[in-house]
Parts: structure tokens; sequence; C-alpha cells
């Protein structure tokens, strides 16, 4: 049976491992709102309930591996709750899924004038940021969760 709709359940900005900070308040907040989440999830009415799970990014706070180890309770309370499995998943790394170690700047020669990331020299700079975002791409691979990667090619004309 074919199905006329799909429900797309959107998430973000879930930061996990923001409660391990010294920052009292968003550890407050962010217990509140998990626990608020999981809470009323049952009193989706079944015609609202998702068909898939499109989590956009900040899945972490600092993008280190304890963060995505403490996504993994989220994610398998979500999967109960929901009855989804992991190919239900789709995700999309933000600012947040990017690793920098204390006191690490990426290199001014990679910046244009602007201060923006030119293409070409991004391209040619890739393990720069590759690199960066090795936590969040090995969850992900981890579990099987395929990620969303922007495969369109820039046309200069």
């Amino acid at each position: 049976m074919i199905k006329d709709s799909i429900n797309v359940m959107h998430l973000s900005d879930i930061h996990c491992g923001v409660d391990d900070k010294k920052l009292p308040k968003y550890r407050l907040e962010r217990k509140q709102t998990i626990q608020a989440f999981h809470r009323d999830f049952d009193e989706i009415p079944p015609e609202w309930k998702p068909d898939v799970i499109a989590i956009s990014g900040d899945i972490g706070w600092t993008g280190c591996e304890e963060d995505y180890v403490k996504f993994q309770d989220f994610l398998q309370q979500l999967l109960i709750e929901s009855g989804l499995t992991m190919d239900d998943i789709v995700c999309c790394a933000g600012n947040h899924d990017k690793y920098l170690p204390e006191g690490y700047k990426l290199s001014k020669n990679i910046k244009g004038k602007s201060n923006f990331y030119l293409v070409d020299d991004v391209y040619s700079n890739l393990s720069v940021f590759s690199d960066n975002f090795r936590a969040y791409s090995e969850y992900l691979k981890s579990m099987n969760i395929e990620p969303l990667i922007n495969d369109s090619e820039i046309k200069i004309s």
C-alpha cells in the first residue's frame, strides 16, 4: 500500500554534551526540555506520528566523541517511542558538531579578505574541515545513519 503522504519530524539543536560544561543554566534548561519532549511524544495523534526524523545539526555541543555517546541515549529513547529504526533517521551536521580543540584557529591563508572561506581554498584544504567533523561522522557511520551530503556541483561561468 502506498501512502498519500509522509510525516517528517524535524529536530535541531539537541546539543548533547552541554550538560557537561560549567553552564548550569543550559544544563537545567536542556534537561527540562528533553524530559518534556519524551513525556509529550506519546500525545502526538497517530495521524501525525513521524515516518522519518530529520535531525539538522548541532547534535553535539563541542563535536567531541562524548557528545555522541550522550546522544545515543536520546536517540534510542526516540526510536522506542516512535517505533522507527535507524533507516528512518536522516542527519546533517551543524556548527556545534565541528570539533575544535581549545586554542585551535583555522589558518588565515584559507580565508578571503571578507573573512569567508573561498570555495577553491576549501576544496584544497578539505582535511581541515573533515577532521573536525570526525566524531560526528564516525557516530553516524557506527549507527548506520546515512548523513546528508551535498553532492551538487558549483558551476563557475
